[in-house]
């Protein structure tokens, strides 16, 4: 059976600005409508017409119109979508999401069979380089740790294997895509505009992102990640860059908490070997890169003594 291909139209405008003005023309307009009707209820009381009207009973007709309307909203992505009434459900019902699970955004959208998840080819981790011939399953829906293995991930087939590769690979892709797929990691996909943001390279001298991190996930890369311990490397990265640029209290510091504790987890649930924390301050952690700095003190930590490690 074929897996499940749909077709969503592109996100055109997500600017605030645009969703707000639309927002102000709805209030607005509804505004005008209840003054109109104000307008009608008085000018019918202040008539001498012998013809007797429940004006009561024609602003209610005139509300039901309104409330059978459909109803918009705008979502955080600037999408408008249909609220429907307690009980109702589109003629359209369709199990699988609109948006794609990492970007948020329309187009050409591979379903899941297992979960409601959805996803462009490119966006999925690993990406997907042709359309499956079969029912698919996404990476979030497979049993990484108990499950077969029919494959090297991200489609590397190498009699002899160089780098990071087999089931710490799907491990890492896993944690990856699950960090991808995170409500509060949007602000950390790609790397930081340089137009937007001109002074950020001045004081982040290493910069990471979840797009770079994905790239050298790829067999195929030529900068591809040799252990899992350059990948802990960099995601870390990700995270205290975002703590030395943004003042602790702000969103952007809070939601890198909030992924950092996630990514924890993670660690601790697919990867509990690395799941460690270094008796050392967080500002020299955090400040190491993946040039293998981290690697050298992970080895150090397990020729000591067992305080100097303990379990996230």
């Amino acid at each position: 059976m074929l897996p499940i291909v749909k077709i969503k139209k592109e996100i055109i405008d997500s600017n605030s600005k645009e969703m707000n003005r639309e927002r102000q023309d709805s209030e607005d307009s509804n505004r005008s409508l209840l003054d109109d009707i104000q307008s009608l209820e008085n000018l019918l009381k202040n008539s001498h017409t012998t013809i007797p009207i429940d004006v009561g009973q024609l602003e209610n007709k005139i509300m039901e119109k309104i409330e059978q309307e459909p109803s918009k909203k705008t979502t955080f992505s600037g999408r408008e979508e249909k609220i429907m009434k307690d009980g109702e459900k589109s003629s359209n019902d369709d199990p699988n999401e609109d948006w794609c699970a990492v970007c948020h955004d329309g187009g050409e959208l591979l379903c899941c069979s297992n979960c409601p998840r959805v996803f462009h080819l490119n966006c999925h981790v690993p990406a997907i380089l042709t359309t499956p011939d079969e029912d698919w399953a996404c990476l979030m829906c497979t049993d990484v740790i108990n499950g077969p293995f029919p494959r090297e991930s991200s489609g590397a087939k190498r009699k002899n294997p160089v780098g990071l590769y087999g089931h710490e690979l799907l491990y890492c892709e896993r944690i990856l895509l699950e960090l991808f797929c995170h409500e509060a990691s949007p602000p950390f996909h790609e790397p930081v505009n340089k137009t937007d943001i001109p002074h950020y390279y001045k004081v982040i001298s290493k910069p990471m992102d979840l797009l770079t991190i994905k790239k050298k996930l790829s067999p195929s890369y030529f900068n591809r990640y040799e252990d899992v311990e350059e990948f802990i490397s960099d995601v870390r990265l990700v995270f205290s860059n975002c703590f030395v640029f943004n003042p602790e209290g702000s969103s952007l510091h809070n939601a890198a908490k909030v992924l950092q504790d996630c990514f924890h987890d993670l660690l601790k649930k697919y990867l509990a070997e690395y799941a460690f924390d270094l008796v050392t301050t967080t500002q020299q952690l955090d400040s190491q890169d993946s040039d293998g700095e981290y690697s050298k003190l992970k080895r150090q930590c397990k020729t000591s003594s067992d305080d100097v490690l303990e379990q996230c």
